[in-house]
């Protein structure tokens, strides 16, 4: 069934045992479904083997939501282990079966996770409508904690497509739903995250404002690596405000807990842009010192954008010396490993430094070339960014298109749920009415039989006249014709569907069936149609008969489904 491959794992072999002496088959799925949660991280393929197992118990069981998480969960699997197409089908599959069980948040979360694998294939569209569908499906449900993970996807995907302003209006619903929940470290998260985008905006003493609240929050909850990363973005306001001596505390501060952390790649990283507020207020030596020293700790590290950029760093700090063959040595470097990773944007930048660094040497035909290929690389990034801008702009007019028909479509339903309700409001009022009318004519009837017996003959006959012409009038179809006319405009051809659906039942049955619909009580009906409770009643049960409808069930409520 499984293959043992966790037999080092004491943990793991032990669940493995356990699973093999178990045999109620919802206890093994449930033993399985909670190992997964462990395990599918560590290790996503063996986790694959054991959601097979899950989805084949459930299968047995006939646990639609049980089918539904084991395939979410061998999604999340092939996601780790990058088989994106492999992923999108588990995940939409578990999506209709969670639907079919209407599991609202189940729903949502796969709903998530689909957009999720559609914005790493770069559809951002796709993304952004499958995250439309899940905060749909969030809305009413008891999880704000499902909630706010889709703003934080739809924040993440519009600040990617460089539309701030729409990325900060997720981020701060989701702030709110963050400080709702009490949770320390998902609003600094929050806090920090909108602190960026006022950056990204060139607000900086917003981002100034939420990033220090974001650090106490860390402070509070203990979290040293959220803590250093609050430090870093503060360092980086002070430093875009020019304000250098601050911005080095902040960096000094920050390198001494990533040391302390062993974060080797944030420690270069941290030193580099030291390097930087170092060369920027002059004080070469310094930063060339902090450049060299980034360069020693990312040995080892995995990280070759990291270390391009901190060689191209020095070789700037050479040329600024006038030490231009060191330059030259690095910035050679650099390139070669530029090309290996192929990254054009830094390929581009170490062409042009190579260019001024051989124009300084004496060496004008190096210079020209290189020269010539930071000019036609550039080009080409610029032809890249002009396709993407448009492409952005095209998802986002996409997306206020379909929220401008959203709203509209919004604005109707509300529009056309008022109208029914107005609507079905004179239909019970019309029923009421008829109602009244019968009960002053009962009311008419028995006055006139007290009158006095005078001229007795003549007196009869008027009074039999008069009754008579009441109960002409209490048989009058008219205005049981435009009652029905109203109840099947409310009620989409009520009549119609219930003696299609249920041909056996009557004339009376169906107006019975009718009245009910719109509440009106046994005694109401019994005197519209000019009959007793007791007739209504049993009429009432025939037609629960006919109808097929259980002693739990009540007759109205079974009729307002219809």
């Amino acid at each position: 069934m499984i293959s043992a491959r966790f037999d080092a794992d004491s943990h793991a072999a032990q669940f493995e045992k356990r699973l093999t002496i178990v045999r109620d088959s919802s206890e093994k799925l449930a033993i399985l479904r909670s190992f997964i949660l462990e395990v599918y991280e560590r290790d996503p393929a063996y986790s694959i083997g054991l959601a097979d197992e899950a989805y084949r118990l459930a299968m047995i069981a006939d646990d639609v939501p049980a089918m539904a998480d084991a395939l979410y969960h061998r999604g999340l699997c092939n996601l780790a282990l990058s088989n994106h197409d492999m992923a999108r089908a588990d995940f939409r599959e578990a999506y209709n079966l969670f639907l079919s069980a209407d599991r609202r948040w189940e729903t949502a979360m796969v709903a998530l996770a689909i957009g999720n694998v559609e914005g790493e294939l770069g559809d951002v569209r796709q993304a952004l409508s499958w995250y439309q569908m899940a905060l749909d499906r969030c809305s009413g449900t008891e999880s704000r904690e499902a909630e706010a993970k889709v703003l934080e996807a739809f924040g993440n995907a519009y600040s990617g497509l460089g539309d701030y302003a729409k990325a900060l209006h997720y981020f701060l619903r989701c702030l709110v739903i963050q400080e709702e929940m009490n949770d320390v470290d998902g609003i600094g998260v929050a806090l920090s995250t909108v602190g960026r985008l006022y950056g990204l905006t060139g607000d900086y003493d917003a981002a100034f404002d939420y990033f220090t609240r974001g650090l106490e929050y860390f402070r509070r909850s203990g979290n040293r690596y959220q803590e250093v990363k609050a430090l870093t973005n503060l360092g980086s306001v002070h430093y875009s405000r020019g304000e250098l001596e601050i911005a080095l505390e902040y960096s000094l501060t920050a390198l001494t807990i990533y040391e302390a952390l062993e974060d080797q790649s944030n420690f270069a990283a941290t030193l580099a842009s030291i390097g930087k507020i170092y060369e920027q207020i002059g004080e070469f030596d310094v930063a060339l010192e902090c450049q060299g020293r980034a360069l020693h700790a990312l040995e080892g590290v995995d990280d070759h954008h990291l270390h391009v950029s901190v060689l191209l760093s020095i070789g700037n700090l050479y040329q600024q010396t006038g030490a231009y063959n060191d330059a030259l040595i690095v910035c050679e470097q650099a390139l070669r490993i530029a090309q290996e990773i192929d990254e054009p944007r830094l390929q581009y930048q170490l062409h042009e430094a190579l260019s001024h660094i051989h124009e300084e040497l004496g060496n004008p035909p190096l210079a020209l070339h290189h020269y010539k290929l930071f000019a036609q690389i550039r080009h080409e990034l610029a032809g890249q960014e002009k396709q993407k801008s448009i492409a952005e702009l095209q998802v986002r007019f996409d997306m206020e298109k379909a929220e401008r028909e959203r709203e509209i479509y919004r604005l109707k339903a509300a529009q056309l749920e008022s109208e029914m309700q107005s609507k079905q409001n004179e239909v019970t009022a019309m029923a009421l009415n008829l109602v009244q009318k019968n009960e002053l004519l009962d009311t008419l009837k028995s006055q006139i039989k007290q009158l006095p017996e005078i001229k007795k003959d003549s007196s009869s006959q008027l009074v039999d006249r008069i009754m008579q012409d009441i109960d002409n009038s209490r048989g009058a179809d008219d205005n049981w014709k435009i009652f029905e006319q109203q109840l099947d405009t409310v009620h989409h051809d009520f009549i119609r569907i219930l003696s299609e659906r249920f041909p056996t039942l009557t004339p009376t049955e169906q107006k019975i069936c009718s009245l009910t619909k719109i509440n009106l009580s046994t005694k109401d009906i019994a005197n519209l149609l000019y009959t007793s409770v007791r007739t209504i009643e049993v009429h009432r049960y025939n037609i629960r008969r006919k109808l097929g409808i259980t002693s739990g069930t009540s007759l109205s409520t079974f009729l307002a489904a219809l």
